[in-house]
């Protein structure tokens, strides 16, 4: 039986209108609910989560029917919750993202994995439908850019990318400028990385930096490095180097695409190794400016060999 009766000790409880057990207003035993006096539920917690647990699939069937007969108006209703609070949702995902990466990559996968014949099946359904689109966008499939969600959380732990607009940018493993890869440029990092493919498929913005780049193609050489650039200025100075020097050669003015750009050492690497790593005694130069240079009384390869 309930107790109608609570003593005046225990006026801040309340009794369960199912159970009659006596719980203290607070939300470890009540659910909330507004439109009674006290601001919580009659039914205690534990008495709403069995009634739940019984009932599963009616209340399914009820939501379902009550969503089929309420469409519009659920959809408005969540359009103007949406429209009014589209930063919090924003910042809401972006946390839920870094909290659960893990947790997204593999439930992507798993879902792949059960669900390949039918994604199959509706790929084909839609490349059949759509025959003149799919066609149009094979076409230009390698020269369209990459969206930054799709490709976010796999390439964040081994490259420098960034976000412009939708769109991915990586930085370049010899210059260090950021640009937008090919699809096909982001498929082959991912491979490499994953030990499917062969290399390591570094992204390049160009062709020049990818055969001046010293750790490109490395196998073939026995040391690791190509031959002259046993001496070649580390990474992470080369690069803040060519960014200080907006990627211009600082003697000719030469830059963009079809030009080759290296980071020169001042004050020689043999006679001076503790400048070695000091950016304020590194300059961007061309190949050209860069061979001329090397090619005066002083500063020619064989004169500044290591001893």
């Amino acid at each position: 039986m309930i107790e109608k009766n609570i003593p005046e000790e225990i006026i801040k409880s309340k009794a369960c209108s199912k159970c009659g057990l006596v719980f203290p207003l607070t939300c470890e035993y009540w659910y909330r609910n507004k439109g009674h006096k006290d601001g919580f539920k009659s039914e205690c917690k534990a008495c709403c989560k069995k009634y739940l647990e019984e009932n599963k699939c009616k209340i399914k069937e009820s939501l379902a029917i009550y969503k089929e007969k309420n469409k519009d108006k659920l959809a408005k209703k969540k359009a103007i919750y949406n429209h009014k609070n589209k930063e919090k949702i924003a910042k809401q995902r972006v946390e839920y993202r870094r909290k659960n990466k893990e947790k997204i990559i593999k439930s992507r996968a798993k879902y792949y994995e059960e669900n390949k014949k039918r994604i199959s099946k509706k790929k084909r359904k839609y490349r059949e439908e759509n025959k003149e689109k799919v066609r149009v966008y094979n076409f230009k499939n390698n020269n369209s850019p990459v969206r930054f969600k799709t490709y976010e959380l796999r390439l964040e732990k081994i490259d420098n990318i960034r976000r412009k607009n939708e769109y991915l940018e990586v930085a370049c493993a010899y210059c260090g400028k950021f640009f937008m890869p090919l699809l096909t440029q982001v498929a082959n990092r991912l491979r490499s990385v994953n030990g499917i493919g062969y290399g390591e498929g570094r992204f390049y913005c160009s062709g020049e930096c990818k055969f001046a780049c010293p750790v490109y193609n490395q196998k073939k050489w026995s040391k690791g490095f190509k031959k002259n650039t046993s001496r070649e200025v580390v990474p992470l100075i080369r690069q803040m180097c060519m960014k200080r020097d907006n990627w211009t050669c600082q003697k000719c003015g030469a830059s963009g695409e079809g030009v080759t750009l290296h980071a020169h050492h001042i004050l020689s690497y043999a006679k001076n190794k503790m400048l070695a790593n000091d950016i304020q005694n590194v300059i961007t130069l061309c190949k050209k400016c860069h061979n001329e240079i090397h090619t005066k009384d002083g500063c020619k390869y064989n004169e500044l060999k290591c001893v």
